[in-house]
């Protein structure tokens, strides 16, 4: 009995760290140089170092071990094509482009993602951590408080050159991806709550956290918010009968949806109000964004050029050039490159000098190991979404459907494919349900 309560007490210990290291999430910025070791990384390492020091005195769960043994496979199989695309990106192009410091951060903070995926796999039978693993992701939404005053974020250094929200996050569409999902966190209880100060407060919550997804300026990360809310109000609606009824619930919540992204506008600084016109509509700024210049811009110009010029999106789209010259990279390179593609050669550049960097992760998978390494990671997502696609339409469910999707389509925007925890947590999330027993299939 003694051992069974000591163990419950160790397992509440190594939750706790991995919430901690979720928390974490929030500082994407290094603390021990050259590796820039982070706290999600620390704290996940902290938790594992726990579960094996218990498994020599307590001895190691039978289930751990078979999940370690089931997905430490996957991931073996997944590391050999990176090695090989490694080995392939040093004998084809050079020896010396990339340091080897730069490559063995990669594998270990590929290992430590591993681990921490194993980790949420094992705890999310409980639904209890579940929440707190989704909650421990939403603190990102502290930064709202800049959006009333953007002079601090600005000496902070939490803004980009051309004026989007980076946080502490370094990069604009890892921050808009990691935004996804307290916007839609709080936008499914905004929606599912009845009427009470919770459901006011998580409307409040879900507003600020679009306002700060608009700020990035990351035209990926707002189409994978709005992809998300429409799957989340298909899945809210599915049932509802007759289908009059339903038709008139989904465009009640359109419309709702609608007036707050509006409100999520309108709370923007000035500056963020016109890079974000400018993102959709071009000519807004007709050089490169300047705070300075931004200042100068009236917002009722700004919507004035929009609605007469309206201009293509594409004006300031370059994934139209990008992605076909990755696509024909990794037709060239059928092993990949290793994760450190980008900058493997003077063969990937642009004669201009920018990177062809594939700012879409299935292309980066491709060209990090091969198109082996790209079918396992469709098979990954096949496999996670299958067990979605078999769970009722319970409201746990709908928010991980809505999760999964939207991320899904945010990484198709970037290629931080391996160095967004996130994504493969909430990956965890869901296959530890399932592991657990916890799915229950629809009729």
């Amino acid at each position: 009995m003694e051992l069974i309560i000591g163990q419950k007490k160790i397992n509440n210990i190594i939750q706790s760290l991995i919430l901690l290291a979720d928390v974490g999430l929030i500082i994407k910025i290094g603390i021990i140089k050259p590796y820039t070791l982070q706290p999600f990384e620390f704290f996940t390492l902290l938790a594992f170092g726990l579960i094996l020091f218990c498994s020599f005195f307590l001895g190691i769960d039978p289930k751990f071990i078979q999940l370690f043994k089931k997905y430490g496979k996957v991931f073996l199989i997944m590391l050999a094509f990176l090695i090989i695309g490694t080995l392939m990106g040093i004998l084809e192009y050079s020896r010396s482009s990339v340091g080897a410091l730069a490559i063995i951060k990669d594998f270990i903070l590929l290992i430590i993602v591993f681990l921490g995926t194993i980790a949420h796999i094992y705890f999310s039978g409980e639904p209890l951590f579940r929440k707190k693993v989704l909650l421990s992701m939403c603190p990102i939404i502290v930064f709202s408080i800049f959006l009333f005053i953007p002079e601090v974020a600005f000496r902070l250094g939490l803004m980009g050159n051309n004026n989007s929200l980076i946080a502490l996050q370094g990069n604009q569409n890892v921050l808009a991806t990691f935004l996804l999902i307290p916007s839609i966190y709080f936008s499914n209880l905004a929606f599912s709550l009845p009427k009470s100060w919770k459901k006011l407060l998580a409307i409040i919550l879900a507003v600020l956290s679009f306002s700060l997804l608009l700020w990035t300026g990351s035209r990926g990360g707002w189409i994978a918010f709005v992809i998300s809310l429409g799957l989340m109000f298909f899945l809210q609606t599915i049932h509802i009968k007759p289908l009059f009824s339903r038709i008139k619930k989904l465009l009640f919540f359109i419309v709702i949806a609608l007036f707050g992204m509006g409100i999520a506008f309108v709370i923007l600084p000035h500056n963020a109000k016109v890079m974000v016109l400018d993102r959709v509509f071009p000519a807004v700024i007709p050089s490169a964004p300047d705070p300075r210049r931004l200042d100068e811009i009236k917002l009722k110009d700004a919507i004035k050029i929009a609605i007469v010029e309206s201009p293509s999106i594409l004006a300031h789209q370059n994934r139209q050039n990008m992605w076909p010259r990755a696509l024909m990279l990794s037709i060239r390179n059928p092993l990949g490159l290793g994760p450190e593609y980008a900058t493997t050669t003077n063969a990937i550049m642009e004669a201009d000098g920018r990177s062809a960097a594939a700012h879409n992760s299935f292309l980066q998978a491709a060209l990090s190991g091969g198109w082996l390494l790209l079918l396992l990671f469709i098979c990954i997502i096949f496999f996670v979404s299958k067990f979605l696609y078999r769970e009722e339409k319970t409201e746990e469910n709908i928010l991980l459907a809505s999760l999964w999707l939207g991320l899904l389509v945010g990484i198709c925007f970037n290629d931080y494919l391996f160095y967004l925890p996130w994504v493969w947590i909430v990956a965890g999330i869901i296959i530890g349900k399932k592991e657990a027993g916890l799915v229950t299939t629809s009729n």
